[in-house]
């Protein structure tokens, strides 16, 4: 009995892990010397991008004063950074210190990307890192 409830155990696992998504992570940063270090996505044939989820977006200094920014955000674009935007998320704080948040493709969690080559970039200067996850199905 107990030889027969370890394979069905194995037999649903196996079930459950073959519907499972691949976890896969994009980042994006602005390093030391202000230049961009974009992060690239590239989706496989048959397959989607799926179940965004945002780790981790921090702003740097300001590359020229050294000042630190406040605003952030980044964005995801088809094959390079002039290509058509399909995520974009921005944070910008007013004078009062009161931030607001900006997602205007969308929310990521509803982010789906089809078949193809995507680039992502943050903005904020010197510093700047975003880090994001998602699966592929």
């Amino acid at each position: 009995m107990k030889n027969i409830m370890l394979v069905a155990c194995v037999a649903i696992l196996g079930i459950l892990l073959v519907g499972a998504g691949q976890a896969e992570s994009i980042e994006a940063a602005i390093d030391n010397g202000c230049y961009p270090n974009p992060g690239t996505l590239t989706v496989p044939a048959g397959q989607t991008a799926t179940n965004f989820v945002l780790q981790v977006i921090s702003a740097g200094v300001n590359c020229y004063t050294g000042a630190a920014i406040d605003d952030k955000g980044w964005f995801i674009a088809i094959g390079d950074a002039n290509g058509a935007r399909v995520y974009e998320y921005s944070y910008n704080v007013d004078q009062y210190g009161n931030g607001k948040k900006e997602e205007p493709y969308g929310p990521l969690s509803a982010l789906s990307l089809n078949q193809g080559d995507y680039v992502i970039y943050v903005d904020g200067g010197k510093g700047a890192h975003v880090l994001a996850d998602y699966d592929l199905v």
